[in-house]
């Protein structure tokens, strides 16, 4: 968020652990976020372990986000800044 540039790609396994306990802020901070970070057409990569609502997030702030790849417990999500 107190970030002011804008990047053509944000590729990221985001956490959501805090020690031993599940802590959800940061990764959804980067999700609701990360648009207002990319260039017009910039991307956004996400490797997240498949039971996490990320793509949901996304959707909120993106209006899309794909699945490219679905495989042992882990999904790869892409959006795209269509600004």
């Amino acid at each position: 968020q107190d970030i002011q540039q804008q990047f053509d790609a944000i590729v990221s396994n985001p956490p959501f652990h805090q020690g031993v306990q599940t802590h959800y802020q940061a990764s959804e901070n980067l999700c609701h976020f990360a648009k207002q970070h990319l260039q017009p057409q910039g991307e956004l990569w996400i490797v997240a372990n498949r039971f996490l609502n990320y793509p949901l997030l996304i959707e909120q702030s993106f209006g899309q986000c794909q699945t490219i790849l679905d495989s042992h417990g882990f999904k790869v999500l892409y959006a795209k800044n269509t600004i």
